[in-house]
């Protein structure tokens, strides 16, 4: 049970921190900068090496608001785990050590969810993303009208709420404290870098009574390559990846269920499949064809993947999709791995070609 003091901040901001020291300014100052004050932000100190366990330390002292803790390093899951149990805030909302709120977004979302008694208000962002060679690309996700969600609308809405960027990130949003207190919604800490969004996300969906869906960017992420977690290879994101998979599977088998919706499966599998393929391309990932032959085998053994051959789903598909598929389906592991490369290697051209 997540406790609470009789003293509750409206908002509570959690951030985990593991060696940002040259960034976490730029976090903790767009909190403090809030147009909002009743917040506290919990720093959680991941095992950092370089500077920035002090750093939160320093930024605790110059401000009441501020509690750190510090911990041997655990991960992300663990980490925003304790930030939760730790916390004391009426709301509870996330922010990765090294991106920026826009200066009202907590007050704007913490007033539409006392205003529509919603236990979960997400909002739009804006990423800039790093790659090799100093290629800079940005882009938004976001809701293009405030849409309130209740029980009656959720099939309905999904498909709008999914392209709102809904499910990619945890901290596009806030979260009623309410909803953690029987801890059945904490995050899969054994999932150790990537894909918790999507897992915490498609499980929560359905559980809250009233949502909102604000059409408004309250959020800068930056997927720097030199730092962001996002862009290293973790052998722990393929478990992961197919994990997200499956809660969205269970996800649409329930609307389909209970709303009759006719969502189809096979079009988000290939997302998840060229996600997986993704992972091979991460810094630091040094499998060899043999390895990934091996990772893809096992993945086609699994639930979400093994019952992919639907003619009219697979018609539907775009023509590089359906290739993807095809190869996949037949277990042609060797000649998929080369076409995700040269896949992978075309859109990287073409994103420098813009």
């Amino acid at each position: 049970m997540v406790e609470v003091e009789n003293r509750q901040p409206l908002i509570s901001v959690i951030m985990p921190v593991y060696n940002s020291a040259e960034f976490l300014h730029l976090a903790v100052d767009s909190v403090k900068n809030q147009t909002m004050e009743d917040w506290e932000l919990l720093l959680i100190d991941d095992g950092s090496s370089d500077e920035s366990g002090k750093l939160c330390d320093d930024y605790a002292r110059d401000d009441e608001r501020i509690r750190v803790f510090h911990q041997e390093n655990s991960g992300i899951t663990k980490t925003r785990n304790r930030g939760i149990r730790e916390s004391h805030g009426r709301y509870i909302t996330f922010i990765d050590n090294d991106d920026e709120y826009r200066p009202d977004i907590l007050e704007r979302t913490c007033s539409l969810a006392e205003q529509h008694q919603a236990d979960i208000v997400k909002f739009g962002y804006h990423v800039e993303e790093d790659y090799p060679g100093g290629l800079k690309l940005t882009r938004e996700s976001c809701a293009k009208k405030l849409t309130v969600l209740t029980e009656e609308n959720l099939a309905r809405e999904y498909q709008n709420v999914r392209d709102s960027g809904y499910f990619n990130m945890i901290w596009n949003g806030i979260y009623r404290r309410s909803l953690f207190e029987n801890e059945k919604l904490m995050f899969d800490e054994s999932v150790i870098m990537g894909y918790e969004d999507w897992i915490f996300n498609n499980n929560i969906y359905l559980v809250p009574k009233r949502q909102v869906l604000l059409d408004y960017i309250g959020y800068i992420h930056y997927q720097r390559y030199s730092h962001s977690t996002s862009k290293k290879f973790h052998p722990n994101q393929i478990e992961a990846v197919v994990k997200a998979a499956g809660t969205e599977y269970r996800l649409l088998n329930r609307l389909n269920e209970h709303y009759h919706s006719g969502f189809q499966w096979t079009l988000r599998a290939t997302d998840y499949l060229i996600d997986l393929l993704s992972i091979f391309e991460r810094r630091g990932c040094t499998y060899g064809f043999r390895q990934e032959r091996g990772v893809l085998k096992w993945a086609r053994g699994r639930k979400v993947f093994d019952s992919l051959s639907d003619k009219k789903e697979m018609e539907a598909l775009p023509k590089q999709r359906k290739l993807f598929l095809i190869l996949f389906n037949r277990k042609w592991y060797t000649g998929l791995l080369i076409l995700s490369k040269i896949y992978f290697k075309y859109i990287l051209w073409k994103q420098k070609r813009k």
